[in-house]
């Protein structure tokens, strides 16, 4: 007789986490039974501080330790270099890691969503209704604009997938920021991600016009987290 599998529980899982701190730097994909709805999955993030949780494929929970270190300080940079830009007229939304959204393309499924740093437009704003939007809770559509800072429990080519999704999804510019090997990867929909090594300055091209983010403050918080750790 074939036993049935045993499926974990969500606070199993997340629990498990957290006294096994070698699985800190790397991502955790684990199949449930059925999927959390957005209030179990606001609530898990809520009580387990320092992880990421995302809904995957299917059932799948995402498990990620939360950037700290130089990714959380880069994340922080480019937020106030963004939301400077939208007050002076961008306009639209600025969301930092936990702005979650539900985004959906038929050849992917449905996933649930946290970048490291998001933008919507004016114009997608005015669009989405405001039920797809709530003040509490998840949003039901893809950001204009997305940042992803690779942290230590992401693998450079899992980095470059989510952001290749991210274009699917509807995303029209993306920015993949590496602090390991200093380089940034620029994704526009229907083109081969450009690579640049140690930019001195980011455009937000046709989709945030007139944003330009000296990128010369986030090279020195790197090089002097890297001159910290050889001392």
């Amino acid at each position: 007789m074939t036993t049935a599998p045993a499926w974990p529980s969500t606070e199993s899982v997340v629990d498990s986490l957290l006294v096994a701190p070698q699985l800190r730097d790397v991502c955790l994909r684990i199949p449930l039974r059925t999927a959390p709805d957005d209030d179990e999955l606001a609530r898990i993030n809520r009580d387990n501080p320092g992880w990421k949780v995302e809904l995957g494929s299917d059932c799948e929970l995402e498990v990620r330790m939360i950037a700290g270190g130089d990714s959380s300080d880069i994340a922080a940079e480019l937020v106030v270099e963004i939301g400077l830009w939208r007050r002076s007229g961008g306009g639209g939304r600025i969301r930092e890691s936990d702005g979650t959204y539900h985004v959906y393309h038929p050849t992917i499924g449905r996933r649930t969503r946290a970048p490291d740093v998001s933008w919507v437009s004016p114009v997608l704003l005015e669009a989405t209704p405001r039920a797809n939007r709530p003040r509490t809770g998840f949003w039901s559509l893809c950001p204009t604009f997305v940042i992803e800072v690779r942290s230590p429990s992401d693998s450079l080519p899992d980095q470059q997938q989510r952001m290749q999704e991210w274009l699917l999804f509807g995303a029209e510019l993306g920015w993949l920021v590496d602090p390991f090997e200093q380089t940034v990867w620029i994704y526009r929909p229907d083109q081969e991600a450009e690579s640049i090594e140690r930019p001195a300055v980011l455009s937000g091209e046709t989709v945030l016009v007139g944003l330009t983010v000296e990128m010369n403050e986030i090279w020195s918080l790197i090089d002097e987290g890297n001159d910290e750790s050889k001392s």
